[in-house]
């Protein structure tokens, strides 16, 4: 895991921009993502500088330094990730009489561009984002793995192509020249977090999940897709209990792929302890690494009984009252901030595993891939599909979104608002369940410094061709949130959090060979079941047989903060916002608390978390 940037220019960069305090700033903001080691190459035609800072994980000696050139010297590649099917890879190619001289993956990944070009992308299994520039024939390619797991992000500006693996260094490239999005404020507002391909700055885009980049001098960017989650359902594609028992181990056996020692997240649940048992199957013997909850929902006992099970060696740490030192450490990680306490705990834990390993194998991907999530299965098909069809409430959408701009609306009208919102259509019903942040008229009213319109459309034009209609209920909304919830919140929590304490996370549960079985698999009776008691039957079977029937029964929750203090403590946060550059500077109204429900901790939280994160960047 590691950090990439790269400047190109369609005239020649000045001589010693490498050496500039703008380059050096931008390595030095990616450290944390790679403190192993860092590199700057520049094109002999010097319309490309490729940087890179590593967290070495495989083949750490100097052969595996990037930014690596081919031998040809014309080649070169700054890339972010891991290939899990590396050795297989290298194998073909050394067929082909390719001569490797590391036994790193960023080697195999470039040696598979040159001779397989664009089709590789269909080669490869694994996490990534790399930019690759050929000087020869000056043209610039980049990609972003199939799940969005591997950050990038860029900007056109004049002459110049910026990319790098997150804003904050993007920024230090670009000299800061960009200001605050209102849309994305918006977003953040309304969603808890900015959905791709925005970001929180005007000009700066992030590359989408299973997409690629183009560029060469004098040319527009042009971004295209090159993969698409699966949308018809295969009646062959259910495997039986050995056949995927026997996929699963593989699985996790390529994740656990590494010349370092390999750690492990597990909380209580079901999808961390799937991951576990495989490791431990397949020979190794990962630590784990867990949290504890002061009160009596924490999980960290039942995940030490898991790790005790297959004797496995556990640490756990405290997530008690600490939280302003926890949303201190919050904001400088993310580059973009979400109004979710997960953000919180993952830098706690990541901070844990991170004093022992440099990687870890995680949990999260099985509820998008298999069907966890309680919101896929609420209170049945028929609800949803009658939600955005019911004349009671569309006909009440214009009317509810003009009371609740107004700062006087009562909290009844606001909790309401909410539901009629989803009424617009499928794709809104799935955002105010899984983003049920304020209203797009209440987010419009409490940013009016900023004119540009917000309604309903602007929250769903990012996610809206990703919905497929003709899938079974619980397939539809299991792919909009592998390309929604996933991609917007969930792998920028993981990733960000994580290299900030400079820890690879592996998410196996998010393999392109489980998400082509996952979404395409037919639906049994027991996925349906509203308290998703039997949801994803493959993973609960597998943890059952090698543990016991006692291990998935307990009721789903994750690593999110429960602790019985925290509404006081946004509450005291809250307090002291009117006094923060947000409010000061007029991007965020001064009765912006009107718009909070009393007691409502999401509306709360993402107040205090946007509030925050904007303090040290605006």
């Amino acid at each position: 895991m590691c950090g990439i940037a790269a400047i190109l220019d369609s005239t020649p960069i000045a001589t010693g921009y490498e050496h500039s305090s703008n380059w050096f700033a931008c390595l030095q903001s990616l450290k944390r993502r790679g403190p192993d080691g860092q590199g700057t190459w520049v094109a002999p035609s010097r319309h490309a500088i490729l940087g890179h800072t590593r967290l070495a994980i495989v083949d750490p000696t100097p052969l595996g330094n990037q930014p690596m050139v081919s031998e040809c010297g014309k080649i070169t590649i700054t890339y972010n990730g891991e290939l899990y099917n590396a050795p297989t890879l290298r194998n073909d190619l050394e067929k082909e009489g390719i001569v490797f001289n590391s036994h790193c993956d960023t080697e195999v990944l470039l040696n598979a561009w040159i001779h397989w070009g664009k089709s590789m992308l269909d080669k490869l299994l694994g996490m990534y984002a790399f930019a690759i520039w050929n000087d020869h024939d000056r043209t610039l390619y980049a990609a972003v793995d199939h799940a969005g797991m591997k950050p990038l992000v860029w900007k056109s500006q004049g002459s110049q192509l910026f990319i790098a693996s997150d804003c904050d260094a993007l920024r230090k490239l670009s000299n800061h020249t960009e200001s605050l999005c209102a849309e994305s404020v918006r977003h953040v507002l309304t969603m808890s977090c900015c959905p791709p391909p925005m970001t929180m700055w005007e000009g700066i885009y992030k590359l989408r999940p299973g997409h690629q980049l183009e560029w060469s001098p004098g040319n527009q960017v042009q971004i295209s897709r090159y993969y698409t989650p699966p949308s018809n359902i295969d009646q062959s594609a259910a495997l039986n209990t050995n056949e995927f028992d026997e996929l699963w181990e593989q699985v996790v056996s390529d994740h656990m792929l590494a010349d370092v020692p390999v750690g492990a997240f597990l909380s209580g649940g079901i999808d961390s302890a799937a991951v576990v048992i495989a490791a431990s199957r397949c020979g190794t013997s990962p630590t784990c690494f867990t949290l504890e909850m002061d009160d009596e929902a924490s999980e960290h006992l039942d995940a030490l009984r898991v790790a005790n099970h297959l004797h496995l060696p556990s640490h756990s740490v405290h997530m008690g009252h600490d939280l302003q030192e926890q949303l201190a450490q919050c904001s400088h990680a993310f580059d973009e901030p979400q109004g979710y306490s997960a953000m919180l705990t993952m830098v706690k834990i990541a901070a844990l595993a991170a004093q022992s390993v440099k990687a870890v194998i995680a949990g999260d991907g099985g509820d998008e891939t298999f069907g966890g999530y309680l919101w896929q299965r609420e209170n049945g098909p028929s609800a949803w599909q009658s939600w955005y069809t019911n004349p009671s409430l569309t006909s009440e959408q214009s009317s509810i979104a003009m009371q609740v701009a107004q700062p006087d609306a009562d909290d009844q009208t606001r909790a309401l608002a909410r539901t009629i919102y989803g009424s617009h259509s499928f794709v809104h019903g799935y955002l105010s369940r899984v983003f049920p942040g304020f209203h797009p008229a209440e987010a419009r009213a409490m940013t009016s410094s900023w004119n540009a319109p917000y309604n309903h459309e602007s929250t769903s034009q990012w996610i809206a061709n990703e919905d497929r209609p003709d899938l079974p209920h619980l397939r539809r909304v299991q792919r909009l949130d592998l390309t929604g919830f996933c991609a917007a919140s969930i792998l920028p929590k993981i990733d960000r959090g994580a290299m900030h304490s400079s820890l690879e996370v592996r998410s196996p549960l998010l393999d392109r060979r489980l998400i082509e079985l996952g979404l395409t698999q037919p639906v049994q009776s027991c996925e349906l079941i509203e308290n998703s008691s039997q949801s994803r039957p493959q993973l609960r079977n597998y943890v059952s047989s090698n543990l016991g029937a006692a291990y998935v029964n307990r009721p789903k929750q994750g690593f999110s903060v429960r602790t019985l203090s925290e509404l006081k403590f946004w509450r005291h946060i809250a307090s002291q916002i009117n006094e923060m550059k947000i409010v000061k500077q007029g991007m965020l109204n001064e009765n912006w608390s009107a718009y909070v429900p009393f007691g409502d901790m999401t509306r709360l939280r993402t107040i205090c978390m946007l509030a925050h994160w904007a303090e040290s960047r605006i």
